[in-house]
C-alpha cells in the first residue's frame, strides 16, 4: 500500500515529476491513496464547497484535472482503477485499487467532517471508512 500527501500550492505537476512520486512504486503496490492540499484555493471555490457538498456536486475543474493525471500515471483502466475520490474545499483524497485484487475490495464510503470555516466546509478532514478489503491487510 502507497500513502501520499502533496501540496500542490494550486500548481499543476508535470507527468514527469508524478512518474518520479507513483511510477516508480506502482509495480510494487496493490493499493494507493493520494491526498492533496491546497488543489483550487480560488474565492469563488472555496465559497461554494459547502452548497457543492450540500447539493451533491463534487470537485473543480482542477480537481478532475489531478484525478485525470494520477490516473495516467497509474495507468488507470488497465492496471489500477480509481475506486473513490472526494474534494472538499481545497483538499483531494483518492483510492486506487490494482485490477489484479480489485475483486477483494468493496464497500468504499467517503465522508468528511465539516471543521473549517464557521463549522460549514468539511476542508480539514477526510475518511474513507468502511473500506472493506475482505482479509488483505489483516494476513497472519
Amino acid at each position: 500500500m502507497l500513502i501520499g500527501t502533496w501540496n500542490v500550492g494550486q500548481g499543476r505537476a508535470s507527468h514527469e515529476s508524478l512518474m518520479s512520486w507513483l511510477g516508480s512504486v506502482v509495480s510494487d503496490v496493490g493499493i494507493v491513496v493520494v491526498g492533496l492540499q491546497e488543489v483550487d484555493m480560488g474565492a469563488g471555490f472555496l465559497a461554494m464547497s459547502a452548497a457543492k457538498e450540500t447539493v451533491g456536486l463534487e470537485g473543480s475543474s482542477i480537481g478532475h484535472w489531478w484525478l485525470d493525471t494520477i490516473g495516467k500515471a497509474l495507468d488507470e483502466n488497465t492496471t489500477f482503477d480509481r475506486m473513490g475520490s472526494r474534494q472538499l474545499a481545497g483538499l483531494l483524497i483518492s483510492l486506487w485499487v490494482r485490477k489484479s485484487i480489485r475483486t477483494h475490495v468493496g464497500d468504499i464510503d467517503a465522508a468528511a467532517v465539516p471543521c473549517g470555516f464557521d463549522q460549514a466546509i468539511g476542508n480539514k478532514v477526510f475518511d474513507f471508512h468502511n473500506f472493506d478489503c475482505h482479509g488483505l491487510l489483516h494476513r497472519q
